[in-house]
């Protein structure tokens, strides 16, 4: 499989943070997983490149696409973040534990805070700001299936050829 390199650097990478847990060894197992989603987006669009050839074709004479071909299209341009939904288990809890820590910084919302107090409430909010990014990340994503869902809805001949346009540069530039 050509994924194999990656997968072993990864994994490699991975073992470092399980035994390291540094600052570094974290930021290349971040390096090593966008090598390997690269990866991943041009192995998929490798094997289905000539059906998505065909496709833009048929975008091309304003034919609409069919229920297979808009799944193949949504796997070219929306194809990660789809996947990426599909597998996240742990946005409900994100969002009771946003609940829990407004609650606790809610409840320190008073101007007389001693020391340690202050030292809670900064807790709290760090806390906070750990979780967002995740939150955040799982919206993006959502909303970004929601967008695409919309657009490629449309038939008319001027969002056939847009459609058209936007495969035949993924085509074109296999790493965007």
């Amino acid at each position: 499989m050509a994924l194999d390199g990656n997968i072993r650097e990864l994994l490699e990478r991975y073992n470092s943070v399980a035994q390291a847990q540094t600052e570094d060894s974290v930021r290349a197992l971040g390096d090593a997983t966008d090598d390997m989603l690269g990866a991943l987006r041009e192995e998929i669009q490798s094997k289905t490149m000539e059906r998505m050839q065909g496709i833009v074709e048929k975008l091309g004479s304003g034919i609409p696409l069919t229920s297979d071909d808009a799944d193949l299209v949504r796997l070219w341009v929306v194809g990660d973040a789809m996947n990426y939904l599909r597998r996240e288990d742990e946005y409900q809890n994100w969002l009771r534990d946003l609940s829990r820590l407004a609650g606790e910084i809610a409840g320190l919302n008073r101007p007389d805070l001693n020391v340690d107090e202050l030292g809670k409430l900064q807790g709290a909010v760090s806390d906070m700001n750990g979780i967002l990014p995740m939150v955040e990340k799982y919206a993006e994503q959502r909303d970004r299936v929601a967008r695409f869902d919309k657009a490629v809805a449309k038939t008319d001949p001027q969002s056939l050829k847009f459609l058209q346009g936007v495969l035949q540069h993924k085509i074109d530039s296999p790493d965007d």
